[in-house]
């Protein structure tokens, strides 16, 4: 079975606390069948991204 994840599932996985839900469906699957599209690939790029590098820039100052 393949999983596509969603943007919001990966935003959530980043996060140190996870909904439990999303924590028992991740640990339910196996590390090999889970996959992301091209769209959230942009969408993380668009939007995580920048904010990480912006959290990191301000780290160094």
């Amino acid at each position: 079975m393949m999983l596509l994840l969603d943007t919001h599932v990966v935003s959530e996985v980043r996060k140190h606390s996870w909904h439990p839900n999303v924590k028992a469906g991740m640990i339910a699957q196996a590390a090999g069948t889970l996959y992301i599209c091209a769209i959230t690939v942009l969408e993380i790029q668009r939007g995580v991204l920048p904010r990480i590098c912006r959290t990191f820039v301000r780290s160094l100052l």
